[in-house]
């Protein structure tokens, strides 16, 4: 159903948005027409045309009591328990909030930057609002048209949310009411668990830099060697106090999770379970006291040292965040450990996975099993600059997962491995793995794939540890996500000759053998 001709008329809008319905789909209401227009004005910010003043128009079903948005349609808007449920195509504008909507094409140039530049939201809305964000038109508007950073980062979580259910072929649900800065939590926290170990798109990528076919002196292939890196880079989030605690906080500001919350008020210093007395957050122990003025001392002469380091290095990020706990007392927030990455040799990231605690050799042997829940989907050759300590872990509790894998470290962090290291000189140096050399000496994989991966990954620092946990781990699947799309471009354009294996295929013959 179209509005008449002079209500349209008297409307100034470069455009109108409507619902792709004009009759409502759901079977019970049997075709019934939509009616009951009501139009909202609204701004639509746009890659090449500039901010744009248009008319977002929504459309009602008089028997399922429905309301189709140009983006979304609410059951029963009214009800507290009402949602939003997204269209299954996407469509060219996104619907932000009640008078923003973004064009797509806008959507990915954001988040093409901010993979690829690593421009910050705050950055991104200020270009737009200097170039981009002009218009030519002479319609008006009485709504602000400035875009803003929480308009950008909006923008991205939502449209890389709805690409990600699309790709799962999953209907996006999200409450219609409630603060806008937590209505994306609950499907971003599903998009996550659906993700994690084995979700990235480009799981099953192989191409010939990172698999390779092994021939024998007359050329006859005779198996495969497929490479891989793991590796640990510090970014984190914040965290609850509490060690190994992994409830997610309440707000980012916040030093313990809802089931420890009573902490708050204690004594910050290991064991002492006194109450804190304002404005310290010791207890009136003068031993204590000595500890905090201290501490203090000490945290405002560290923040001058990273404000300096940070002026001087290129990235922007500093190498080392300090110790955080002093004389065992806790000063400040505290962050996860760091991000575990699995990365083939052409420069494919596999898998991410969050530390909370440590990178020591149980909790990468989880990561892996997580990321390989399966013997035959493991690269044959395991890249990692602590593998030493890795197969001596593996040894010990006699894990036959791994018996078919070689642990390698890596060329780059072989040279600092102790030639007095029995077990690394006899079952991990590269040199020990001839099928790792061409026949004139080049080494087949880059097995220093991941500390050149860091470099990118690692600038995300500054930009997520704010964000909260779910958000977080969203927006760094995201960053792999988009980077593996372009490498695995790169990798074409080079004649790499990239491809998606077949694993099912692939563990069934593992498993007949």
């Amino acid at each position: 159903m179209l509005l008449p001709y002079d209500l349209i008329s008297s409307l100034k809008g470069a455009e109108m948005l409507y619902p792709p319905h004009r009759r409502c789909p759901d079977p019970t209401c049997q075709g019934s027409k939509l009616g009951n227009a009501v139009y909202v004005e609204a701004r639509l910010y746009t890659l090449h045309r500039g901010v744009l003043p248009v008319y977002s128009i929504s459309l009602n079903c008089s028997k399922c009591n429905t309301r189709y948005h140009p983006n979304h349609s609410v059951t029963n808007p009214k009800s507290p328990a009402s949602q939003r449920q997204f269209y299954a195509d996407v469509g060219p504008y996104i619907h932000i909030n009640t008078t923003v909507f973004l064009e797509d094409q806008l959507c990915e140039f954001f988040e093409q930057n901010i993979c690829h530049s690593h421009s910050s939201s705050t950055i991104l809305a200020r270009l737009y609002n200097l170039r981009l964000g002009r218009t030519h038109t002479t319609l008006t508007s009485t709504l602000k048209e400035e875009l803003t950073q929480e308009m950008v980062l909006d923008a991205f979580f939502l449209y890389a949310l709805l690409r990600r259910c699309q790709r799962d072929n999953i209907v996006l649900c999200v409450p219609h009411h409630g603060q806008q800065e937590h209505r994306l939590d609950d499907a971003l926290h599903d998009a996550n668990q659906r993700m994690a170990g084995t979700g990235q798109p480009q799981y099953a990528h192989a191409c010939d830099q990172c698999l390779k076919v092994i021939s024998d002196n007359n050329g006859e292939p005779i198996g495969i060697i497929h490479g891989g890196v793991t590796d640990g880079v510090t970014l984190g989030h914040t965290c609850c106090r509490v060690k190994h605690c992994k409830v997610p906080l309440r707000s980012v500001k916040d030093w313990y999770c809802p089931e420890h919350l009573s902490l708050t008020d204690k004594c910050h210093v290991d064991g002492c379970i006194q109450p804190s007395e304002a404005p310290y957050i010791m207890c009136n122990s003068p031993e204590h006291r000595v500890l905090e003025d201290e501490a203090r001392q000490r945290q405002i002469a560290k923040s001058q040292h990273l404000d300096e380091q940070r002026r001087l290095q290129k990235d922007g990020v500093p190498t080392a965040s300090g110790k955080r706990d002093i004389h065992g007392m806790k000063f400040t927030r505290n962050y996860t450990h760091n991000e575990q990455l699995f990365i083939f040799c052409c420069g494919v990231i596999v898998s991410r996975c969050t530390f909370f605690v440590a990178e020591g050799p149980e909790s990468v042997n989880e990561y892996l099993k997580r990321t390989f829940p399966h013997p035959a989907l493991i690269p044959t050759h395991l890249f990692y600059d602590n593998a030493c300590t890795l197969w001596k872990f593996l040894r010990a509790h006699n894990d036959p997962y791994w018996d078919a894998i070689r642990l390698v470290v890596d060329v780059f962090h072989s040279h600092v491995h102790s030639d007095e290291d029995d077990v690394c000189q006899a079952n991990c140096v590269p040199t020990l793995f001839p099928e790792l050399k061409t026949a004139d000496g080049k080494w087949q994989f880059n097995s220093s794939i991941a500390e050149q991966t860091n470099v990118w990954f690692g600038v995300f620092q500054s930009m997520a540890r704010e964000l909260s946990s779910i958000r977080y781990n969203f927006f760094l699947d995201e960053m792999i996500s988009i980077r593996n799309e372009w490498m695995v471009e790169q990798l074409a354009k080079k004649q790499q000759h990239p491809w998606l294996r077949d694993l099912d295929a692939i563990m069934k013959e593992y498993e007949e053998k």
